[in-house]
């Protein structure tokens, strides 16, 4: 969605000539001006979205160039990512500008990529002499990773994730339709080999295996194109479809959704594909953890549907504590986590 500018003055969002402190910002996706104001405000043109991102905001003893006036202004340093929204292309491209958004952000707010981010700056900043600011980025950077690492964070953060929902009990007498969301497969080794390998949310295949053996009537919709940057290979819909019908799933149960590429597109083209089964009972299974936001975005979209989580990461209730034995497996929970409540 392109940032509003509708409350602010017209002429703010005018090309502006140098003297009034214009910053021209290039990426790899697009370039956008921005205004740099006295007051430090940044303003962006109706057609370029802001990434809000501020990595890295430290005192720096540099001057901004000079206002009309010659007087020179202190700011911080703010590193700042803005690409060109233009004309929004339809989900079933799979090229939405809010997925590209959305995985630069992640690629660079994630807990190992803050830790590297604070740890360079506090390089670049001790390298320039800057003690002091130095010493800020290195200690966040070891704090960062020292959290994610060596303590449970992850897991109490995720813990009332997924005690929102629980299995139904009693189970539905009868379920019209089965709707998997994707994420439960390794994409490059069972698209290269044509196998469906598992990832740690496979616990998502096997339920709605489990639920389509159950409720033999019911439709199973597998909603899952590629998450990668890349449209390399096959969707996981129909890497899992491969899956089902190994297990004797009849292929007219099937319906697949190849086109998603996050939960929001996956509730989108689900609804579409429903039709007339949206009327009817439906399962949504996916990970516990990913329950809350998923049958969210299914309500709001008009869409009940019936929670059944899997894949539990969590034995219960979690106090906030030191765990030196797996830090590997924190840092990847602290890191899905994480993005689960930012989502």
């Amino acid at each position: 969605m392109p940032l509003s500018t509708s409350s602010v003055p017209k002429d703010l969002c005018k090309p502006r000539n140098s003297t009034t402190g214009n910053v021209p910002v290039r990426t790899g996706l697009a370039s956008c001006m921005l205004t740099m104001l006295p007051g430090y405000r940044v303003f962006l043109n109706d057609n370029c979205l802001f990434l809000r991102l501020a990595i890295l905001t430290a005192l720096n003893k540099s001057k901004w160039r000079g206002d009309s006036k010659g007087k020179k202004h202190s700011c911080p340093a703010l590193l700042v990512f803005a690409v060109n929204a233009g004309t929004s292309r339809p989900v079933a491209e799979g090229k939405s500008m809010f997925f590209w958004v959305s995985k630069v952000f992640w690629l660079l707010a994630q807990p190992l990529s803050l830790v590297f981010l604070m740890m360079l700056a506090g390089l670049i900043f001790m390298l320039r002499g800057q003690k002091r600011s130095a010493a800020v980025g290195l200690t966040l950077g070891l704090l960062i990773h020292g959290t994610v690492s060596f303590t449970n964070f992850g897991y109490v953060l995720m813990q009332p994730l997924e005690d929102r929902f629980a299995v139904p009990s009693p189970a539905p007498t009868s379920v019209d339709a089965i709707i998997m969301l994707g994420g439960a497969t390794l994409a490059r080794p069972s698209s290269a080999r044509q196998i469906t390998e598992l990832n740690e949310a496979g616990d998502r295949l096997t339920t709605t295996l489990w639920l389509a053996n159950a409720y033999p009537a019911a439709k199973v919709f597998i909603s899952g194109g590629s998450g990668v940057l890349s449209d390399e290979g096959e969707s996981e819909a129909e890497t899992a479809s491969r899956f089902f019908l190994a297990h004797d799933i009849a292929a007219d149960r099937l319906v697949l959704e190849g086109e998603s590429r996050n939960t929001d597109e996956n509730v989108a083209n689900t609804k579409a594909l429903l039709g007339a089964d949206g009327a009817g009972s439906l399962v949504l299974v996916t990970s516990a953890f990913h329950m809350p936001r998923s049958v969210g975005i299914f309500r709001q979209a008009g869409v009940d549907v019936i929670p059944w989580p899997t894949d539990y990461r969590t034995p219960g209730p979690q106090w906030f504590g030191l765990d030196i034995v797996n830090p590997m497996q924190n840092i990847v929970v602290s890191t899905v986590v994480i993005k689960e409540w930012i989502g």
